[in-house]
C-alpha cells in the first residue's frame, strides 16, 4: 500500500497565508529567518504537517550538501504514514531523486542523508547518540520522552541547523508548552497556531465531521487547538440512556475478548460484540468476568483462569486481545486452541477511541457488566501528572516503593528509582518458583506519598506505601495489615513505622506482575480490557491499515 502510494504525485492546493508563513519562515527575506525552532501547534487536519514537511525539505536541501538530518516521530511506523509517505510523493512531484532504504530508515536525497526515527520510550534516546546533524523534523513531538527531545536537540550542532516540532496541543503545563512556547523570544522560538481554516482543503462537511468526531479535553485540543487540562472523570460523555443497553441486537456481529490480566489485581473478560460495515463500528459489550485475586484473599493461576475463560465464552471469539504483558497466559490461551493476541496498549489512543464511541452513541455496553460500569464513572485523570504536563489515568491502587529500594534484577541489585525508563529482567516469585521476567515502564508515580518502614528480623528494610502487596505464607497482604511476625517470603516481619513522606515509584513485570527487593522479598506491582479489544481491533484490521494513526475517522458515519 504505502510503495503504491509512493509512486502517485503530490496534488498540491493553494496553501493558506498560515502554510506559506510555515513555509518559508527561514528564507532571509522573512522576519523570522534567524529563529532556531519553528513550533506548529494546533488543529488537527489543519494543514501544519505538509506545510512543514515542505519547509523542512527546501531549507535543507537550499543551504545544506552533504549533511545529516533526523526525522523522528512517535514510532517508526506513525512517522512513515504522517510524514514520510507524503514526503516521498512530494519529491516525485518535484523531480528530485531520492534513494530510500527501507530496512536501514533513511532517505537519500542528492548528498544529504534523512535518518528516520522512533521515540516510543525513554530508551529511544540511546539511538540517535553520537550522530551529528544539521537539523531535526519532530512530528507529534508532544508524545515523545522528553530523554528523546533533549538528545536529538544536542544533535544538531552544525552551524545554521535548525529545529522543526510539529504537534496538537497537550496540557498547558506540558514543557513544550511551558519552556518553548511561553519563552518564545527569550529561545528563538517561531510559533505559529493552526486552525481547519488553515487548511484550504477541507469542505464545511468534513469539518463538521472532525468536530462530531472528539469530546471533551480531546474535542478542545484537536479541533479548538487549545493547550487545556485533562482533568476530573475521563469519561464525562458517558450517558447511561445512549450508552447502555439491556438487550443485544439479533443481526450477525463479530464476537471479540478483551483481557485485562492481574495475579492480585482483578483480571477481566469482556465479550464485545462489533457491528462492522466498513466506513462504520459499533460495539456491544455483552458480558464480563471479573476475579480480583485481593479481594477474595487468593490467587488463580494462568489454567484456573483458562478453565474460567473457557466457561466464559459463547463461542470461539474471532480474536481474543489480551494484557500486553501477560505473555504466560497467551499462551495458555493458544494452547487451548485459542486466537489470543498481545493488544495495542497506546493508551492515550486508546482512551480517544473510547470517548469518541462513547459520544456518538457507537459503544454500548450491557447494563448487567456492573463493574465495567462502575470504574467508567470513577475513571479519572491524574491531576498530579497533569501539573508536570503528562496524560495519564489516575491509578487509585497504584501501590509503590520509595526510589531507594533495591530491585533484584538479573544484573544485581539497582535503587527503583535508577531503572526508570530502561527494560531488563528481574526476579520473581511464579508457583512456588523464583523466575526471571522482563520488567519495562519503570517511573514514579506520586511524589512525596506517605510511606511506611518494614524492618525485618534479618536487618533488611522496605519503605512502601501502605496499599503495596507482600507475599505473606497467607497470600497477599498490602502493607497495612502486615504485623511484627507475619512470615513474608524469605523473611519474618520484625516492626512497622512511619518514615515520612517520599517520591515513589513502580514497575511492571512481564506474566508475573511481582518482582523480588532487597534480596528475596516478594512484593506486586501495578496494573483496561475494553481498550485493548476495540482499540487493536479498529486499528489493525486490513481494510484501514493506511488509517491506523487517525483511529476516529471508522467511525465517521456516526
Amino acid at each position: 500500500m504505502a510503495k503504491a502510494n509512493e509512486n502517485k504525485p503530490f496534488t498540491f492546493k493553494p496553501f493558506s497565508q498560515k502554510q506559506k508563513k510555515l513555509v518559508y519562515f527561514w528564507d532571509s527575506r522573512s522576519p523570522y529567518a534567524s529563529r532556531e525552532l519553528i513550533i506548529a501547534d494546533g488543529a488537527v487536519r489543519s494543514g501544519k504537517t505538509l506545510a512543514m514537511t515542505c519547509s523542512f525539505l527546501l531549507w535543507s536541501m537550499r543551504y545544506f550538501d552533504g549533511q545529516s538530518f533526523i526525522l523522528a516521530g512517535r514510532s517508526i511506523g506513525a512517522l512513515k504514514r504522517n510524514v514520510v509517505n507524503d514526503m516521498l510523493r512530494i519529491l516525485k512531484t518535484w523531480k528530485w531523486d531520492y534513494k530510500y532504504n527501507r530496512s536501514e530508515n533513511y532517505i537519500l536525497i542528492g548528498n544529504n542523508i534523512y535518518y528516520l526515527f522512533g521515540a516510543t520510550t525513554e530508551a529511544s534516546q540511546d539511538v540517535i547518540q553520537g550522530l551529528t546533524a544539521a537539523g531535526l523534523y519532530a512530528d507529534e513531538v508532544t508524545l515523545f520522552p522528553r530523554s528523546f527531545v533533549d538528545q536529538a536537540m544536542s544533535r544538531c550542532s552544525v552551524d545554521d541547523s535548525k529545529l522543526f516540532f510539529n504537534c496538537n496541543p497537550g496540557s498547558p503545563h506540558h514543557y513544550i508548552k511551558k519552556e518553548y512556547i511561553d519563552q518564545a523570544e527569550e529561545k528563538k522560538v517561531y510559533h505559529l497556531h493552526f486552525v481547519m481554516n488553515d487548511n484550504n482543503t477541507l469542505s464545511p462537511s468534513i469539518k463538521a465531521r472532525y468536530e462530531r468526531l472528539y469530546s471533551g479535553v480531546f474535542y478542545r485540543r484537536y479541533i479548538l487547538g487549545e493547550w487545556v487540562m485533562a482533568e476530573g472523570v475521563i469519561y464525562d460523555m458517558f450517558d447511561p440512556d445512549r450508552n447502555t443497553y439491556a438487550r443485544l441486537p439479533k443481526h450477525k456481529m463479530k464476537y471479540l475478548i478483551g483481557a485485562d490480566y492481574g495475579a492480585q489485581n482483578p483480571t477481566v473478560f469482556l465479550e464485545i460484540h462489533v457491528d462492522d460495515m466498513g466506513d462504520r463500528v459499533k460495539a456491544y459489550v455483552e458480558n464480563e468476568y471479573y476475579f480480583s485475586g485481593r479481594d477474595e484473599g487468593w490467587t488463580k493461576t494462568d489454567a484456573q483462569y483458562g478453565d474460567d475463560f473457557e466457561s466464559f465464552i459463547q463461542a470461539d471469539p474471532l480474536r481474543v486481545y489480551v494484557d500486553p504483558s501477560a505473555s504466560s497466559f497467551i499462551s495458555e490461551l493458544k494452547f487451548r486452541g485459542f486466537n489470543a493476541t498481545q493488544a495495542d496498549n497506546t493508551v492515550l489512543d486508546g482512551i480517544r477511541l473510547l470517548s469518541t464511541m462513547f459520544q456518538n452513541g457507537s459503544l454500548k455496553i450491557n447494563r448487567r457488566c456492573t463493574h465495567l460500569l462502575k470504574e467508567i464513572a470513577e475513571y479519572s485523570w491524574d491531576e498530579k501528572a497533569q501539573e508536570k504536563g503528562i496524560d495519564q489515568p489516575l491509578k487509585v491502587s497504584d501501590h509503590c516503593i520509595a526510589g531507594g529500594t533495591l530491585v533484584d534484577t538479573t544484573e544485581g541489585q539497582k535503587p527503583i528509582s535508577e531503572l526508570a525508563g530502561t527494560t531488563g529482567k528481574v526476579f520473581s516469585y511464579s508457583n512456588g518458583q523464583t523466575v526471571e521476567r522482563n520488567y519495562f515502564n519503570v517511573r514514579k508515580t506520586r511524589e512525596q506519598a506517605d510511606v511506611f518502614e518494614i524492618e525485618f528480623e534479618d536487618g533488611r528494610k522496605v519503605k512502601a506505601t501502605p496499599d503495596h502487596l507482600f507475599l505473606t505464607d497467607a497470600g497477599w497482604k498490602p502493607l497495612s495489615e502486615l504485623k511484627p511476625g507475619d512470615n513474608v517470603v524469605e523473611a519474618v516481619v520484625k516492626s512497622i513505622t512511619y518514615a515520612g513522606k517520599q517520591d515513589v515509584f513502580n514497575m511492571e513485570v512481564e506474566d508475573t506482575h511481582n518482582y523480588s527487593v532487597e534480596g528475596g522479598i516478594i512484593i506486586h506491582n501495578c496494573l483496561d480490557a475494553l481498550r485493548y479489544a476495540l482499540f487493536s481491533y479498529i486499528r489493525y484490521r486490513p481494510v484501514f491499515i493506511s488509517q491506523a494513526d487517525d483511529i476516529p475517522d471508522v467511525l465517521g458515519g456516526y
